[in-house]
Order: C-alpha cells, then structure tokens, then sequence
C-alpha cells in the first residue's frame, strides 16, 4: 500500500491505497485509520489518577472513518463511551455463552476463545463482512497468519459454536459465501466444471488468491464443506427468507458443481472423484479422499432437504449420484482408508477420516468408528489444534472418556498466557491468535462434552462434565427462533426454554417427553436426550429419507471498532 501519514492537535491520519488490484473486480482499495496520537511516556504522581483515551477507527470510508472517531470522542467526554462497550458486550455474553465452574482455567479459556472469534465477527448478516480467517485480525511476520484469507476453516472450525450460541452472527458467516456466489460460478467454468466451485483461499473478490498453486488446484473438499455448513444453518434455523433470496441457488449450484466433477467408474459402477488434496495435506494428489467424497455425498443430497422445506422438487440426478458415491472402505480391517491405496501406519498431517464421524455424522457401525479413531490417532503426530478436539469428541461419542480428557486436555499446550493466545502448532509455531484451534475447542465443549448433534428434525445431546468442573452450562442455544438453556453437573441435566421458538419443542428421554414451556425449568437424570420440534409433516418425511439415506450410504462404503464490529 501507498500511505500517507499526517497529525493535527494529536490526531493523526493514516490513509492508504493498495497498489495493486486483487482482480480487475475489486478495483484499488482505499483506507483511513483515525488515531489519537500515543504519548511517548506518561507520567503520574504517586497516590494520583490520570485519564487518557486512545482511540482508533477504520473504514474504507475516509468520512466514516472520522465520523465514528469523533463519536467516539464525544462519547468519551459524555462519561459513557467505556459503559456503552461494557453493556455491549453484556448483550453478547447474555445472548449466548460456555460456563465451567470450579475450573478457571477452562472457564477463562471458554470466554476468551468466543471473545476473540466474536471480536471479529458483524452481529448480524452485512455486505461488508468479507469472512473469518484462521489468524483472527492478526497478520504475523513470514505470512503465517494466513494473510487473512479464508479457508474451510471458518465453515468447519469456527462457524458451528457460533451457529449455536450467537445465530446472527452464524448468518453473516453463511452470507459471506453467498455474497460470492458468483464468484465461485465463474471459478467452476474456468477449471471445465458446472455449478459453483469455492477457490482454497478467498479475500475481498471471491476469487482465489491461494498462494501455492496446488492447493487451489487439489483441497476441493471446501465446496462440500460450504454446503455442510449450510446444512447445520437450515437445521438451525429453518430460513425460509434465506432460501428464498439465495440459498436455494447456493445449494443448487454446489450440488451441480459434485455433480459435474464426479465420474462413474464402469467396472464398480460407484462415482468417483480423483485428483484432490483431503484434509490432510501431506498428501497432495490422491483418488477417492474418503472424506471429500463423503461431504461431496451430503451436498449432492442437501437440494432434497430443501425441497422437502420449500415444497420443490429438486434434479433427481443429485440423489441418484449420492446413492452410488464410492467411499474408501477396508472390510477385512473394518476402517476407512483415507484414500484409494492409503496404507495403513501411513502418517497424516491432521483430523481428516476422522471428521466422517464428526461432524459429518456419517453412519457406520462402532467398531469402524473405534478403529478409524485408534488407526489415525496412532498416525497423527503434531496436528494442528484443532486436531484433538476432533479426537476428542469421538472417543466420548464411543465411551472411552479417559482417552476423550487425553486428547481433550492436548489442546490445551497450543495457549499461550496470559491472555490466551492460541498458536497453530503446540510449540509456538504457526499462525497466532489461531481461532481455527479456538473453534475447536469450543466444539471439544458443546459436541464431545455437551454431546450435541444437530438433526434434520431434532437437536441430540447429553451433558458430561469436562475434566475438572463441578458444572457446565449453556446459556442461549439458539434454535428455530427460540433459545435454550442447559445446565450439567455430574448426575443432573436442567434444560430451560428462555425464548419460544417458531415450533413446539418437546424434550425427550428416556421414552418420556415433555413440552417446553418458556421459563419453566425441566430436570432430569443425566442421560441421552432430545429438543424435538413440531416440524411440518413433510420435514419429518424429509427427516426419515435422511436416516435412511445414512444406512445406505453405510453399505454402500462395504462395498466493531467501527460501526459494524465490537472491539
């Protein structure tokens, strides 16, 4: 960037101006930062007070800019610019927040790591918001903060504790996608294929602007990722107005992206998908990533969902490509390769087979599920964090809960005091304040401890305490429009409707069931459980094709700071 650095009355004015275009489309980008200038010392007598404010504001606006600095200002003298930002921040907390008593270690960790992927998320959906990259807002020397692009990270690390806890901010992730739909338009008939194709890294544009080449040639699996994370939106929420304005065209497009890139293998007559990059990058080019073609399957089957809520009748070729997608899988070792001719004891960078299990929620017997946990465990060395988190949430979904507090508790040695800063790397290493470890981390708490799985026609849970906690609460679980309290100790389970939603819920457990009624407290012994809503008769339809399209698929595989952003 070009920048001009000027100072009046100790207010200073940074503006710059890229020197180069993205692409052709986003043109040269301008931006102001307003400052009040920092002294170079200050000094206080002993037993006195001094107060000073130090204020920034950035837009790309140079009059918005200086418009909320001088309100800022203003505030300031008024006595309420330090109130207003702690009852905003209250409002967040109050909406939507992970408790853990008797552990400060994992309660401070829980705030500060929502913090941080909130500090930079808008509150609700805006066209400003470009996305969330794995760095947060910082850019750290060599590029290791991924140069504040973004990847599937944020649909697959970050997005879902924020889905759950906080769903406007969950829409503006999902609209970050949709504001470069067609984008991903033109990336697919540049590389020969229909539909819409999400590059590996995008910025402002929606273009990509992947650095090493063959990554945006091969880690395709982020379309399918895209489409998953739509699917949790549509279970969440139910948006019909979010359909209507471009959901229906996103999963379309995704759909017929799988649909164009797939090819039918004459002698197995299964689909198949060669020359990708799996989650695990150390292997760069490879046929038959089980975990692409799985989240490929489940985008190829999300337009008859959607159908099912919109009363349309979508392509049928989508379901009849699901049905025979060819996915890895070692009959006689009862596991899933990772890819065709993946030996086993094979190292592997990170959670990749792994993610069939969670968060895809693929069906498969306990013992496939067991075996490809112990296998990839074994083989994964030094991950990402994010990584045992993952491995963490299978080892409770199985019952070995010793070994679900082991990877659990490894998370841990990637933060950094006092502050909590997380590293990509446990060593240091990698990108810094990495929300992409902090993402999983939060899921480490609400899907392996809080058990939470979200159902095409329910929410399933079942609250366990993490290591070293008395008790674990969740305040504002956001669901169809309601919102719903859970509170867990070691034998009891209360569940409070604080918001009533769009449908009925019922809870249920144990055979019994209960209708939720606001501000009525329900309390029961620790079990399994379930939110059910009074859902349309033909989403409970759409519900059970889901189930059954999962044993399929399982035989198949045998064979502020500014106007919009709290700071």
């Amino acid at each position: 960037m070009d920048i001009t650095h000027a100072v009046n009355q100790s207010i200073g004015i940074i503006s710059g101006r890229t020197k180069e275009m993205e692409y052709d489309v986003t043109g040269l980008q301008d931006v102001t930062m307003v400052h009040t200038v920092i002294p170079e010392e200050i000094s206080v007598e002993a037993f006195q007070e001094t107060t000073h404010l130090f204020l920034l504001s950035v837009d790309l606006v140079p009059a918005t800019a200086k418009k909320f600095f001088d309100k800022g200002v203003q505030m300031f003298f008024n006595g309420n610019l330090e109130s207003s930002h702690v009852n905003g921040w209250a409002d967040v907390w109050r909406n939507g927040r992970i408790d853990l008593n008797d552990n400060d270690t994992l309660a401070t960790l829980a705030y500060s790591s929502l913090y941080y992927i909130m500090s930079s998320l808008p509150l609700g959906p805006t066209p400003d918001f470009v996305g969330l990259s794995p760095g947060d807002l910082a850019h750290g020397e060599g590029h290791q903060d991924y140069m504040g692009h973004v990847f599937w990270d944020q649909e697959t690390w970050m997005y879902p504790p924020i889905l759950l806890l906080h769903s406007k901010m969950g829409e503006a992730i999902v609209q970050t996608r949709v504001r470069t739909l067609d984008a991903a338009i033109q990336t697919a008939k540049m590389r020969g294929y229909k539909g819409a194709m999400y590059p590996w890294e995008t910025a402002l544009s929606g273009l990509d602007v992947t650095e090493i080449p063959i990554y945006f040639l091969n880690e395709q699996h982020i379309t399918g990722d895209i489409s998953f994370a739509l699917r949790q939106y549509l279970y969440m929420t139910r948006d019909i107005r979010f359909l209507n304005e471009s959901g229906i065209e996103l999963v379309q497009e995704i759909a017929e992206f799988w649909a164009s890139r797939v090819f039918l293998n004459s002698s197995t007559n299964m689909y198949e998908i060669h020359d990708v990059m799996p989650p695990d990058e150390w292997h760069k080019k490879v046929n038959n990533s089980a975990f692409t073609n799985a989240v490929a399957k489940l985008s190829l089957l999300l337009p008859e969902f959607v159908g099912n809520v919109m009363n349309i009748k979508p392509d049928p070729k989508y379901k009849a490509i699901a049905d025979k997608m060819y996915i890895p899988y070692d009959k006689q070792l009862d596991y899933h390769p990772e890819f065709d001719g993946y030996t086993k004891n094979e190292p592997v960078k990170q959670a990749d087979v792994v993610l069939m299990g969670f968060p895809l929620m693929i069906n498969m017997d306990e013992s496939t599920r067991r075996n490809d946990l112990r296998i990839y465990e074994a083989v994964t060395s030094k991950g990402p964090a994010m990584t045992w988190s993952m491995f963490s949430i299978g080892n409770l979904e199985i019952g070995d809960i010793t070994k679900a507090s082991t990877q659990f508790t490894r998370q841990l040695l990637n933060v950094a005091k006092p502050f909590n800063v997380w590293t990509e790397l446990d060593d240091g290493t990698g990108a810094v304040n990495f929300i992409t470890g902090m993402g999983g981390f939060l899921q480490s708490l609400l899907f392996g401890y809080g058990g939470f799985r979200l159902r095409p026609d329910r929410i399933d849970f079942h609250g366990r305490l993490p290591p070293s906690t008395s008790s674990f609460n969740i305040t504002g679980l956001d669901y169809l429009g309601g919102s719903i309290d859970f509170y867990f100790t070691k034998d009891t389970t209360i569940v409070r409707l604080t918001k009533a939603a769009e449908f009925t819920l019922t809870l249920k457990y144990e055979e019994k069931a209960f209708t939720l009624k606001q501000n009525e407290i329900q309390m029961f012994s620790s079990t399994k459980a379930s939110i059910v809503p009074d859902l349309p008769l033909a989403l409970k339809r759409n519900s059970a094709n889901h189930v059954l399209f999962s044993s399929v698929l399982l035989i198949i595989s045998a064979l502020f700071c500014s106007k919009l952003y709290f700071c």
